[in-house]
């Protein structure tokens, strides 16, 4: 059984990034907000919406049916922004309701510390290097075994476990999530695995 710890239920709903380079702003967004609602105890996302963007989603991992692709280098035109909150926003401002990051800090190349600062603080985000066989994943511990170099990536680790003997993390992608396990995967972990455990980033949230 993977080892999620209890803000599990506050995790943000996962999304695919259209653009490849806003992948890592995506998720350094996802871990802030997380963050909060650590911080606060509740969500802080849109309820009961579609999405809250204009964009419709797209498919960037193999055999999906349905979402368009994902377009290397796409630009695409964001909507304005709005600046007035909703009626029911009525006890704070829009200024006094807008969810800043105190800071960011590096996670040094250490598993345990790692699960660490996972536990005590929350989740955080890692860089890997990417390759297509993990498109093509379904489920159960993905360690990479052939496909072509795509660069880097970067997801969100959540928890960990161990499955017969290995042990892995447990992430959350930005694919969609008919990706994978419902959005999610495993990956071995203690090995440094594509360079899971070098770059590893966790964030500060200002609460005032």
């Amino acid at each position: 059984m993977p080892l999620v710890p209890p803000f599990s239920s506050i995790i943000p709903p996962l999304k695919s990034s259209r653009v490849v380079e806003m992948t890592a702003v995506i998720n350094a967004i996802m871990v802030t907000r997380t963050m909060h609602g650590i911080s606060f105890g509740k969500r802080v996302f849109q309820q009961g919406v579609c999405k809250p963007y204009a964009f419709p989603p797209c498919g960037r991992h193999a055999n999906q049916p349905y979402y368009e692709d994902c377009l290397p280098g796409a630009r695409w035109i964001p909507p304005p922004c709005r600046k007035k909150c909703q009626p029911k926003y009525r006890d704070k401002s829009y200024q006094e309701d807008k969810l800043y990051s105190h800071g960011w800090y590096r996670q040094p190349k250490n598993e345990k510390k790692i699960r660490t600062e996972i536990m005590t603080n929350g989740p955080v985000v890692a860089q890997f290097h990417l390759y297509s066989d993990l498109f093509y994943y379904k489920g159960g511990i993905y360690k990479h075994v052939n496909g072509e170099h795509k660069g880097n990536h970067q997801v969100r680790i959540i928890g960990w476990g161990n499955e017969n003997g290995t042990d892995y993390w447990l992430m959350a992608n930005s694919w969609n999530t008919d990706w994978g396990e419902n959005g999610f995967f495993r990956m071995v972990r203690g090995q440094n695995h594509l360079s899971v455990e070098v770059d590893v980033t966790a964030a500060m949230v200002k609460l005032n």
